[in-house]
């Protein structure tokens, strides 16, 4: 992939935290993307495609907070709703809707901060290329 320049303008946490210059603000970019490439490949291995389907249908109006410090509870808030509110589970799961929901729910509870925001970054890339993905064939979670 070819360079391409994006401005960036971070916050005061991430000032302080990594510094204002492009070098340091760049490494820490190209050590966030390891974590998040590695993540993504763990938590493929972890839920499976009915997971991922409920994950797109869960995520289509959420909008996460980085600042968040317990994104996986949200996001397992986000995910139960949907089964609750709309049945989205019984789509995905069939009879074992509620079950599988809660079992989503509880892995997604139990992810560290790294690889809860894998699935979110997963799930906006579904959003963000959901017209010429196929959810019920395309592997779109693997990073």
């Amino acid at each position: 992939m070819p360079n391409k320049r994006i401005t960036v303008y971070p916050g005061p946490v991430a000032i302080r935290v990594v510094g204002e210059t492009s070098p340091r603000l760049n490494t820490a970019l190209r050590g966030w993307t390891t974590a998040l490439q590695q993540a993504a490949v763990e938590n493929a291995a972890r839920l499976d495609r009915e997971d991922w389907q409920m994950l797109t249908t869960a995520t289509e109006n959420y909008r996460p907070h980085a600042e968040d410090t317990a994104p996986g509870v949200a996001l397992a808030g986000a995910v139960s709703a949907a089964q609750s509110v709309s049945r989205a589970g019984v789509q995905w799961y069939g009879a074992d809707a509620v079950q599988r929901t809660y079992a989503l729910a509880a892995a997604l509870r139990g992810m560290d901060y790294v690889h809860v925001w894998a699935v979110l970054i997963a799930s906006r890339t579904f959003w963000d290329q959901h017209t010429r993905l196929n959810p019920y064939h395309d592997e779109w979670w693997h990073l």
